[in-house]
């Protein structure tokens, strides 16, 4: 729980300028630090024992800290007014300023519905996987390392196939090849022979269509906002998408002990699938995408103060 606090807090500092090429810059060398990281710690496990595999984990994190003091680089202090606005307006403000926007409502209620269902998918996958379809760490940790590997791929060529397809087409059809590739798990329990094969194309399809979605997705949320509430609402829209993975988690434990696991992931398919319906019959309703992508044109091919990054599209 402290760790979770800890990050989710600490979401909301980073820098704000920073956040707008941070999409189309990090996104790669995350992607590829899952692909490199995920298989071994699935194994090490079964190598040595649980608590000792935890201190290791604890020992990375602390490196990384470390790391962070190598930096050299002089931040300014912020400017903090002598008289501070109130706590409950700001989050009134930031709250009031993504319901009101018609693409922000939008892509929040896409991500808050495809969070809910993705954790009822992910609370039981691993029962599934190693109960259901037998399958052994090495395995699991291909699986895995594969998701990422389709997120890696997908992290590298979203800004080719936004320029190539426009950036609304992109968005929903990533959309529809990611959610729509979690309806392979639950099938691959009813194929034996070649459950390990359809998990692994599900797999990769999944990483590969939610990362291209997200990229865009988070670049157009950068480029609607004011920078004068860019944290406002980055706030509003983080405790709405969030909100819905503790629920997703509960949901998914409930059915799996009640219907069975392959049961749940089929429920859990659709309703990621069903997060479509957001960005279909809503975010068309102030703006045509063609349209927002013109409007907003400008800014997003624009470079930033220092010349060097293409901040959006």
């Amino acid at each position: 729980m402290a760790s979770s606090f800890t990050s989710g807090g600490f979401q909301l500092y980073f820098p704000k300028r920073s956040e707008l090429p941070l999409t189309t810059l990090a996104c790669p060398d995350d992607r590829l630090e899952n692909l490199l990281g995920r298989r071994p710690a699935i194994i090490t496990p079964f190598r040595w024992t649980a608590p000792v595999v935890m201190v290791i984990n604890a020992i990375t994190y602390l490196c990384s800290a470390l790391s962070l003091t190598l930096i050299q680089n002089q931040e300014k202090k912020p400017h903090i007014p002598d008289k501070q606005r109130p706590f409950f307006r700001n989050i009134h403000e930031g709250m009031n300023f993504v319901v009101r926007n018609p693409h922000l409502r939008a892509i929040a209620g896409e991500a808050g519905n495809y969070n809910l269902f993705y954790q009822v998918v992910w609370t039981v996958i691993f029962l599934y996987m190693t109960r259901e379809l037998r399958l052994g760490p090495d395995s699991v940790g291909i699986v895995l390392s594969v998701l990422s590997g389709g997120a890696w791929v997908g992290s590298v060529t979203a800004r080719s196939l936004e320029r190539r397809f426009a950036l609304g087409p992109t968005i929903v059809g990533s959309m529809i090849v990611g959610c729509g590739s979690y309806l392979l798990i639950p099938l691959s329990g009813m194929i034996p022979v070649g459950s390990l094969a359809i998990l692994l194309i599900s797999f990769f399809l999944i990483g590969f269509g939610v990362v291209i979605s997200n990229i865009h997705v988070v670049s157009l949320r950068q480029a609607i906002t004011p920078p004068h509430l860019m944290g406002r609402a980055n706030a509003a829209y983080r405790f709405a998408v969030a909100g819905t993975t503790p629920l997703g988690a509960l949901l998914g434990g409930l059915l799996g002990t009640y219907f069975g696991l392959q049961t749940t992931l089929l429920i859990g398919a659709l309703g990621t699938l069903s997060a479509l319906l957001w960005l279909l019959f809503k975010i068309d309703g102030g703006c045509h995408w063609a349209v927002l992508q013109r409007s907003f044109q400008p800014k997003t091919s624009a470079v930033d103060s220092g010349g060097r990054h293409p901040v959006l599209f």
